[in-house]
């Protein structure tokens, strides 16, 4: 074993240095090819192709993939839908071309590969410019030249330059440049594109107009990344996906590319855990499919399967050029196991859009943080008990501040009683700066991205922040005509300094929350003036948070490589093979450090107890993806595409554990310095090997099929039965090329439908029975000798992975050109086989065995629609809205169970999976209440409501719906975009509520001195049975007795967790070009951003937080919905520049 791991040690390193090296290597091997290729040798290839009443863009895209060239064109040339035909069987290209363009009057000129179209011209003059036919005559007296390029800088080549209202137009020459003649100063000139919004300038007096054209994202949005980095069609897919722009993704600095996802699609919730920094998110697609196992995504980078999930905070969201979000089973299913919940598919910046020069940008950006929402509390009353001040008590149920004059505090000092907001003065300001340098280049030998990163960030807490550094390549080479060659390569170097999330007395800021108000937290010493381990504190089993900022720590350290090397080669006309070698490995080491003296146990009157920990964890993820690809026409109607492969993934995961407790000394973390030592390590393994196939079949590119199937052999699965069949087929209908009569209604319209399966296998890497070290119960070790005891729970020999069959149908419509759009998504999931430890009888020697058993329904809908209310050449006002609204019921459970407990916060709260309601459900206690009238029963010797005795379904942390609503308004060179998410129903439990009213601190305890009767009944429990007494008419005070009973009902801290939050917000200014292209520049902008600017929410705190640890059950994100002393989420202001050359 000892062998076998310093062989994969070596092998990891190994690598890790030859991706870098031919990182390198590929960075400097073009300048070994000639930056273009001779024309006419492109020219004389020999290509086929059959095309009969095709469109003109399927025909140049097919030529695109046979000729491997490049189309430029102007929209207003031709349309892409126009019906042509056109035959050649190994004919020289430019023989093709004049079957193809010479019917449409349409010429053209190359480029390197770029073959630029333009119309022929029926007057030539000296400016190369052309009068189209039957315009009208008129004189041109005024010349303007200029230079047009895309956001990078680069020139564009192609471009139509119109004057608006005429046929008179010209082209940009290879490197973007133009010139033409216009009538007057009142012309305007129509700057056009294929695949970048058009542009419309005034001439007025200038001589000289250069223009930047950007990017149409909706034109973008109709290719989509699917699984394994195959490119699709949008129309051709029979399965909802929706895509989001990288630049959506950074727009307002998020440090966590989950964050930054946060209501920019459709069925994706993001469920956040706390402002700390490095916190990662948790993200559920389509709700959830298993009931204990983990419904996060797969996550895929550049083609690889990557770890995600906590170390999402790896990646750098400025380096993301588009993530595609493969929502449903028979989107994902080619992934098998791993892609049962979904697939976010990222692609990272590659160059391929880039100038044939090198091009740099450089993008700073900075911000301010601040807590964003605080509970509301009360200021008036001082500490004690019943009107009395009482400075060592627990709450505050004082007499009123204002009354209290001058006292002699516990330290024995005189002191003017006053008020403090010892929350608000805890948190400080943060800061956080993204710094990312992009230096790419492409051309004939390909291309390629080089991006840097830099991140720090100091948290809203003193001493937490954030450090990180990604390095990132990402290239692709065609060194020969046949075979294609890249890299994806990325280094993360990551150091964290927070604090642990923990429950009860132990939590490091539960005082600052319980806090008297008459209580200066922040001007008292926190530690006694002749012993700095000795807290000083109001009380005896709390930590004083300012003496844990001065004392504890916690600090995790991360390393990680991940990349994959790329390489394809076209085997015959239409058959390539594609291979990708995938590695992921990270290290962390963290260290977390209780000084000498910390609560719960330590703060006794000689100080003790304490703790140093030591963790280290190290994954290894492996991945060989070997697939052929085949397309072909079959006819001129029928269009055939497949795909024929084997993938396998090797995951190795290694942990271990110190901790030294019970320290001897202060001020030394160190494993030597506690009395009592544990250690503990663990190793597992899990290995796939997967064999798949894929069919699509296109028909007079109106009808898709898709037909799939993946056969996967899993190692953690009991011998005999690690082997299982999960198959797809999708449906895609255009109903505008069948009836083109709709056309007059619709821009597009389409109907797709699919059915998929796909598995989860469980976190088992047992095999029949395992082993753990006997206990010093049982007197081991015994003279030396080391005893083992068998695990309580046994495996099924029948054990299988948890599967999920699902139904999905939709529709996408379009209208008036694109300017509406609406896509909408019904499915339909049942997963069972879920994974259970079933109970099992003590003569069979085991506790429980893990078995498959239980079902799980989950059913929804999703529209996105899309609005370009404005569309004009100085104004454009792009309005999309998302909209989600889904439920997962429990169908089955094992044996016979009809709860099972998912997650039980201290017996505050529970979150369980119950058979028939919804997943997951909070369970506890609720008011007992009138059978007659409904009302709340109240105890008529004390006048406190009484509790039902009987525990039952209170409602789900799911929300009934969402919305997310996102602008985009362009005015000239200036834009805005923001975004505001609506969230209705679901309920929020908030452990900081209860405590809040129950020790007097919250606002609603400020009616205390007034003597009220609740509305209700009256009575008692009688020998169990309830015997209510009329109306109530018991007068109480509000006082702690009072709170103490109502917190003793659940439901009395669950809240509706409803709210609607101004999400993001940017607003960015480019710069004319004239005022920077003296400086070398491109292209230069400043912005402004604002994030988590504005919430309307009626529970005591946040409702979007989420106890993500601690907790049982908050691993595999079964602790949705309950809050924990969290730190506050922080809201945002910043700004920055990004500058181009």
């Amino acid at each position: 074993m000892k062998k076998s791991n310093t062989a994969r040690y070596w092998a990891v390193k190994i690598m890790q240095w030859s991706f870098l090296h031919l990182c390198i290597a590929l960075i400097f091997t073009h300048l070994s090819f000639a930056d273009d290729a001779a024309a006419q040798e492109v020219l004389e290839r020999r290509i086929s192709i059959q095309a009969t009443n095709q469109n003109f863009h399927s025909v140049i895209s097919e030529i695109e993939k046979i000729a491997e060239v490049k189309f430029s064109y102007s929209p207003n040339l031709i349309r892409a839908s126009r019906k042509i035909t056109v035959a050649a069987s190994h004919e020289k290209l430019s023989a093709v071309l004049e079957k193809l363009l010479a019917p449409q009057k349409l010429t053209y000129e190359m480029v390197g590969r770029q073959i630029i179209l333009k119309r022929e011209a029926t007057e030539k003059i000296h400016t190369g410019q052309a009068d189209l036919p039957n315009a009208s005559l008129q004189s041109f007296d005024q010349t303007v030249s200029g230079v047009v390029t895309d956001e990078s800088g680069a020139g564009l080549p192609g471009v139509s330059i119109l004057v608006k209202g005429t046929q008179r137009g010209t082209t940009t020459d290879p490197n973007g440049k133009y010139k033409i003649d216009v009538p007057d100063d009142k012309a305007v000139l129509v700057f056009s594109f294929v695949g970048y919004l058009s542009q419309e300038v005034p001439v007025g007096n200038q001589s000289q107009i250069n223009v930047s054209l950007k990017v149409d994202t909706k034109t973008l949005d109709e290719v989509v990344v699917t699984a394994f980095g195959i490119k699709r069609e949008q129309k051709a897919l029979g399965y909802a996906s929706q895509k989001v722009s990288g630049e959506q993704l950074s727009a307002v600095g998020n440090t966590n590319i989950q964050n930054s996802l946060q209501g920019k699609a459709a069925g994706v919730q993001v469920r956040l855990s706390s402002g700390m920094p490095g916190r990662p998110a948790q993200i559920n697609i389509r709700g959830s499919r298993s009931i204990t196992g983990s419904n996060e995504p797969l996550y895929v980078i550049d083609g690889l399967p990557v770890a995600a999930g906590s170390r999402s905070i790896d990646f750098n969201p400025s380096d993301v050029e588009s993530m595609d979000i493969l929502k449903g089973p028979a989107a994902a299913a080619l992934y098998g196991v791993r892609a049962s919940n979904g697939v976010i598919v990222i692609t990272t910046k590659s160059g391929k859009n880039a100038n044939r020069k090198p091009t740099v940008t450089f993008e700073s950006q900075f911000a301010q943080d601040n807590v964003s929402y605080l509970p509301k509390l009360q200021y008036e009353y001082a500490q004690g008990n019943n009107g009395v001040f009482d400075q060592n008590g627990l709450f505050s149920y004082g007499p009123k501040i204002s009354t209290l004059g001058m006292y002699t505090n516990t330290l024995g000092e005189q002191e003017q009683a006053a008020s403090y907001d010892n929350v608000r003065e805890f948190f400080g300001n943060g800061l956080t700066f993204n710094n990312n340098l992009e230096i790419a280049q492409g051309g004939n030998f390909g291309n390629y991205s080089i991006g840097i990163g830099r991140t720090d960030q100091t948290g809203v807490i003193a001493k937490t922040g954030l450090q990180r550094t990604n390095i990132k390549f990402n290239g692709l080479m065609t060194p020969y005509k046949k075979f294609k060659i890249g890299l994806s390569m990325n280094y993360a170097n990551i150091n964290i300094d927070d604090f642990p999330d923990l429950a009860g007395n132990d939590n490091f800021i539960r005082a600052l929350y319980e806090a008297p108000p008459s209580y200066n937290l922040k001007g008292k010493p926190f530690a006694s003036a002749s012993n700095p381990y000795q807290q000083v504190l109001f009380r005896a089993t709390q930590n004083n948070p300012y003496w844990v900022l001065e004392n504890n720590f916690q600090n995790s350290k991360t390393n990680r490589t991940f990349g994959n090397l790329f390489m394809e080669y076209q085997l015959a006309k239409g058959l390539k093979a594609t291979y990708r070698a995938g590695l992921d490995n990270y290290g962390t080491k963290t260290e977390r450090y209780d000084e000498l003296g910390t609560g719960s146990t330590g703060r006794t009157a000689i100080p003790s107890g304490g703790q140093f920990v030591l963790n280290n964890l190290t994954e290894t993820q492996i991945n060989s993806n070997f697939f052929l690809s085949y397309d072909k026409n079959l006819t001129s109607d029928l269009v055939l595409n497949a795909i024929l492969g084997n993938e396998l993934f090797d995951i190795r995961r290694s942990s271990s554990s110190t901790s030294s407790s019970n320290l001897v000394t202060g001020n030394w973390p160190s494993i030597a310095n506690g009395t009592t030592i544990v250690s503990t390590n663990n190793n597992n393994a899990q290995r796939v090997v997967g064999f798949y196939g894929n069919v699509n079949l296109g028909f007079k590119e109106m009808l898709y099929l898709n037909l799939s199937a993946r056969q996967d052999y899993a190692s953690n699965l009991p011998s005999g039965n690690r082997s299982f069949l999960y198959p797809s087929a999708g449906l895609s209908f255009i109903i505008t090329e069948a009836v083109p009569s709709l056309q007059n209604l619709f821009t597009f319209a389409k109907l797709r439908a699919n059915y998929a399966e796909v598995g989860q296998l469980g976190q088992l890497f047992v095999n029949g029975v395992g082993y753990s070290a006997a206990s010093t119960g049982f007197q081991f070790p015994y003279n030396g000798i080391a005893g083992f005891l068998p695990s309580s729970t046994s495996i099924s020999s029948t054990l299988r992975p948890e599967n999920t069959r699902s139904i999905e149908l939709g529709t996408e419509l379009r209208f008036l050109k694109n300017r509406i759009s609406l896509d909408y998504t019904y499915f339909r999931s049942l997963s069972d086989g879920q994974i259970f430890g079933i109970p099992l009888a003590p003569s069979t020697g085991f506790s429980s065995q893990v078995n498959n058993a239980g079902k799980m329904l989950s059913r929804g809908h999703e529209i996105m629609l899309r609005l370009t209310p404005l569309k004009k050449a100085d104004l454009n006002w792009d309005f999309n809205v998302n909209f989600s609204k889904y439920r997962t019921t429990i169908e089955e459970l094992p044996g016979g169970l009809s709860r099972i407990e998912l997650s039980n916060a201290s017996g505050a709260v529970r979150l369980v999976a119950e058979k028939g309601q919804t997943y997951p459900s909070f369970f506890g206690t609720v008011y007992q209440t009138d059978p007659a009238s409904g009302q709340i029963v109240y105890n008529s010797t004390n006048g406190f409501p009484l509790v039902n005795p009987v525990s039952q379904i209170l409602g789900t942390p799911n929300p009934d719906f969402e919305f997310n609503f996102i602008n985009s308004i362009r005015y000239k060179s200036l834009s805005l975009n923001f975004q505001i998410d609506w969230r209705k129903g679901g309920l929020f439990f908030s452990q900081l509520q209860a405590e809040s009213r129950t020790r007097g601190l919250s606002a609603e305890t400020l009616d205390r001195d007034i003597q009220q009767v609740m509305p209700g009944k009256k009575g008692k429990f009688v020998n169990g049975a309830l015997v209510v007494e009329g109306d109530n008419d018991i007068a109480i005070y509000k006082t702690n007795p009072y709170w103490a009973a109502v917190n003793a009902v659940t439901a009395a801290n669950l809240d509706d967790a409803s709210f609607v939050r101004f999400r993001e917000l940017s607003l960015n200014y480019e710069l004319p070009l004239k005022w920077i292209q003296k400086a070398g520049m491109s292209g230069a902008s400043i912005f402004f951003t604002g994030r988590n600017l504005f919430l309307k929410a009626n529970t005591f705190v946040d409702p979007e937080l989420n106890m993500t640890s601690t907790l049982s059950g908050a691993g595999t994100g079964n602790s949705v919905g309950i809050e924990w002393y969290q730190v506050p989420q922080t809201r945002s202001l910043g700004g920055g520049i990004r500058l181009k050359f």
